[in-house]
Order: structure tokens, then C-alpha cells, then sequence
């Protein structure tokens, strides 16, 4: 069992105290303190209505298995005022309903250094402040994290003054704003590295990049339903961006928003089915005075409603071989290498097809670039030498899926007039392993419509969801149906 270090006023935990209101708070106590002088370790704890569960400077406790709970103001506050602070934490779990909240806060000051290691956990916050679920602050706060949910919060991940980190394997998951903040208009981020993450479903873009120094290629991440588009680079971005072997799919506004006149280099890239909303927006939006180079990208149906796969507004600068666009928005004659085709390359999903125009596109390329060697999601059956893929590569062929019974939740029927209903989908392959957050999940209704359906959204753990509306008046019936790559995977009757 683990230790637990709690409020006074919790009557869950051990004997009742006599002063205990049994009503605990949020903030109820201060917090635990590590300084240059302490010594050991903490395991299997939880710690709970506090205010500041740990806070941690100039010493390195490993730290493992810790669960912080409602909290009200910051979870993990590591800082750096003479030498360094270093803990390695596995197994991370925080959360809170409080709203002016920071689950984990690393500064470094003048001297000294915060340079963590923390692998696994889940972070959850409804912090709405300006600051992130993870925020780092000075030059010399550079932490590794790896394997972690953030989930909530004003941003998931917030940089400045100087700030940067190697986030590798995670998900950052619903947040209010920006997913990924990088940086201010006026004090550069440090080396950010984003590698192999999951940047889903937040109220603005998943990545903006306000102002870095010269960063490592953003790389083999997905970057999906982001409501204020999918990665955007600021006028106030002077180092030049390369984003390289990214999935950037069902994004709103613009997959990648090019607003500088700095340098961005695109390679192997999958930008598609972006939820465009102007005749301007686009997969890919160069606006004035912007500087790309692309090669080897995959441009497809992001001209859901109105816009285009590629927008290039007058005076952005532009060279573009051996890409791939479905409506033609960078003609074969700019350059001549360029391919286009009404029809979709992709099998199921954003898999290429085995018959694909973009399969062995690039003939020029004799090596396999590192950034798509060292990605674990290289499909080997399709990569291959001379020759080159365009576009984002996975690891395997689309999986197969269950269809023999259908990941579709049950409702309570018969639903109320003028309500809406919330449906679950949780899609699995034939092994019954549940696919994350990559798969291409859709649902339609059949025959003549009489209620609504929303867009189908990741929530997490493997779930979809999509939300149903009953008309305001009648009775009838309904069936929607949802596919998983292109696969039926069964249907639900809704009446009302």
C-alpha cells in the first residue's frame, strides 16, 4: 500500500482527527520540501490537498510511483538556484480539478540547471491560466520526458525564456489552447525535440512555434485534430523549422501555417483531410514573404469544404520537387517533378497503397535519409533503395480490423427530442489490440437523415467519439454507421 501524506480534514485516511472538518480541500496544507542538504527517496506515494505537493531544488531524489492528487497550485515545482537539479521519476501520476494550477514547474535562475528524467504517467489538469500543463522557464531547464499522457490545461507543454527539452513517446491531449507553445515574440525556446508524439484535439494549434533558437527536426509526430490548425510558425520564428516525416491529419483552418519569411524545410510529410475553412486555408499555407523548401510530401483532400492543398499567397518564396498534391495546387511544371491525381494514394487510412502514385516517387534518392531510417513507423515492405516513398511512413501495412463485433457503444433508446447523445467507438485489430490514436476513424448516417452527427474526435485510451442530435420534433429512427481505415465495423439504431 502506498504512503499517503494528506489533509487533516480527509476522514478517508487512518483515525479522525478531532479538529477535522471532514471536508478536504484543495491547498488544505503547503507541501514537502527537498533542499541541497536532503537526503534519500521517495516510492509508492500518493499525496493529496495540497498546495504545492513537492517542491524540489538544487538536489536529485529519485522519485517513483507518485500520485498527486487536487493540488492547488503546482504538482512538481524542480528549480535551479546554485547547482544542479536532476531526479530521475518513473511512473508520474497528477491531477486536479483546481483551475489556477501547474502539475509540473521546472525554473532555472542565473546558476544552476533542471534537467529531469521522467518517464511514464499521466498528468490531468483543468488549469485555464496562461501557463502549461508542463511549463519550463530559464536557459537552463532542459528535461526529458518520455511516455507521459497531458492531458488538459491551458497548454500541454509551455516554453520560455530560454527553455527547451526532448519529449519523446508522449501523447498532449486536449488542452484550451496551443498544445505545444514554443517560446515568446520576444525570448527565443531552446532545443526543443519533438519525436514520436501524439498532439491531439486542442482548442488552438497543436504545435506554434512563436520564437526558438535552431531546433532539431520536429519529427515522426501525429498531429491531428487541432481546432486552430496543425503546426504554425510565427513571424517572430528567426531559425529556420524543419519538419520531417510528421502525420498531419483532420487539423482545422490549416495543417501547416507558414506566417515568417525564415526558412522551413518540409521532407516526407503527410498533410491531409485538413478541415478548411476559407478559400485560403489549406494543408499547407505560405503566406507572404514565407521561405520552404518541400520535398517528398503527400498533400491530399485537405479541400474539405473550401480551400486547397497547397496555398502560396504573392512574394512567398518556394521550391518544391517530388511532391504529391490531389488537386493540383503545385502543378507538375513547378518543377516538373511534382505528381498530382484527383484520386487519393492511400489504401485504408493515410497507408500508402500498394499501387499508389507516390510509392518509389522520388527516383533521385539512392540513401534512405536518417529522419526515416530511425523511424520506428518505416513501413520496410514499401521503403526501398534507389527509389523513395512520398509522404509519412508507418511501421507495418494498415491492420486488420474487427468487424465480428462492433466497438460501437450501445444507447438507451428511445432518446429525447432535441437532445444529443454521446457515442463511443473503440476500434481494435483482429488481435483485439486497441489502435491509439492513429487510426481513421468516420461515421455516417444512412438513408434519410432526420437527427445530426458531429466529426468524430480522439478522446484517448483508444476511444472515439462522436455526438448525436435528435430533431426537435417527430419520431423516427436513425442509423448511423462507422468505419475504422476504410473498414464497416457495424452500425447502431437511434430512436427518438
Amino acid at each position: 500500500s502506498p504512503v499517503i501524506f494528506t489533509s487533516v480534514n480527509d476522514n478517508s485516511i487512518g483515525a479522525i482527527l478531532a479538529n477535522s472538518t471532514g471536508v478536504p480541500a484543495a491547498g488544505d496544507w503547503q507541501q514537502i520540501n527537498y533542499r541541497p542538504t536532503s537526503a534519500g527517496s521517495m516510492s509508492n506515494a500518493e499525496i493529496r490537498f495540497v498546495q504545492l505537493a513537492l517542491d524540489i531544488q538544487d538536489v536529485s531524489p529519485p522519485l517513483n510511483n507518485i500520485t498527486i492528487k487536487d493540488f492547488s497550485y503546482r504538482g512538481i515545482y524542480l528549480h535551479a538556484n546554485s547547482t544542479l537539479t536532476a531526479p530521475t521519476i518513473t511512473g508520474l501520476n497528477v491531477s486536479t480539478n483546481a483551475v489556477s494550477n501547474i502539475p509540473l514547474y521546472f525554473a532555472s535562475f542565473s546558476i544552476g540547471s533542471v534537467v529531469p528524467t521522467i518517464n511514464g504517467g499521466i498528468l490531468s489538469t483543468a488549469g485555464t491560466g496562461i501557463s502549461g500543463a508542463i511549463h519550463l522557464y530559464g536557459a537552463n531547464t532542459n528535461p526529458s520526458i518520455s511516455n507521459m499522457v497531458i492531458n488538459g490545461g491551458t497548454h500541454n507543454l509551455k516554453t520560455e525564456n530560454g527553455a527547451g527539452g526532448t519529449f519523446t513517446g508522449n501523447t498532449f491531449i486536449g488542452s484550451s489552447s496551443d498544445a505545444i507553445s514554443l517560446g515568446t515574440s520576444t525570448v527565443a525556446a531552446s532545443a526543443i525535440s519533438l519525436n514520436n508524439n501524439a498532439i491531439i484535439g486542442s482548442g488552438g494549434a497543436g504545435i506554434r512555434v512563436n520564437n526558438t533558437t535552431a531546433l532539431p527536426p520536429i519529427k515522426h509526430n501525429l498531429i491531428r485534430q487541432n481546432a486552430g490548425g496543425g503546426v504554425v510558425i510565427e513571424t517572430t520564428q528567426t531559425q529556420p523549422i524543419d519538419l520531417y516525416n510528421n502525420l498531419i491529419v483532420e487539423n482545422a483552418g490549416n495543417g501547416v501555417n507558414v506566417l515568417n519569411a525564415t526558412q522551413v524545410r518540409m521532407f516526407n510529410n503527410t498533410i491531409a483531410d485538413t478541415y478548411t475553412q476559407t478559400t485560403t486555408d489549406a494543408g499547407l499555407k505560405l503566406n507572404p514573404n514565407a521561405s520552404i523548401i518541400l520535398q517528398d510530401n503527400i498533400f491530399a483532400n485537405n479541400n474539405t469544404a473550401v480551400g486547397v492543398d497547397v496555398y502560396t499567397a504573392a512574394a512567398a518564396g518556394i521550391t518544391a520537387n517530388y511532391n504529391f498534391t490531389t488537386d493540383g495546387t503545385l502543378p507538375t511544371a513547378f518543377p516538373a517533378t511534382n505528381l498530382t491525381a484527383a484520386a487519393v494514394p492511400f489504401a485504408s487510412a493515410w497507408y500508402l497503397g500498394a499501387a499508389s502514385t507516390a510509392i518509389n516517387a522520388d527516383p533521385l534518392v539512392t540513401v534512405i535519409p536518417t529522419f526515416l531510417n530511425l523511424n520506428p513507423y518505416a513501413q520496410t515492405n514499401t521503403v526501398d533503395v534507389p527509389n523513395l516513398d512520398l509522404g509519412y511512413h508507418h511501421a507495418n501495412p494498415a491492420p486488420a480490423i474487427l468487424t465480428t463485433v462492433a466497438p460501437v457503444s450501445s444507447v438507451a433508446n428511445p432518446i429525447p427530442l432535441n437532445t444529443t447523445t454521446t457515442i463511443s467507438i473503440t476500434p481494435k485489430d483482429t488481435a483485439g489490440n486497441l489502435l491509439g490514436a492513429g487510426a481513421r476513424v468516420t461515421a455516417a448516417l444512412t438513408g434519410i437523415p432526420l437527427g445530426s452527427i458531429s466529426r468524430v474526435s480522439y478522446i484517448g485510451n483508444g476511444i472515439y467519439k462522436l455526438t448525436y442530435t435528435t430533431p426537435a420534433t417527430g419520431a423516427g429512427s436513425d442509423t448511423i454507421t462507422a468505419t475504422v481505415n476504410g473498414t464497416a465495423i457495424g452500425s447502431i439504431v437511434l430512436t427518438f
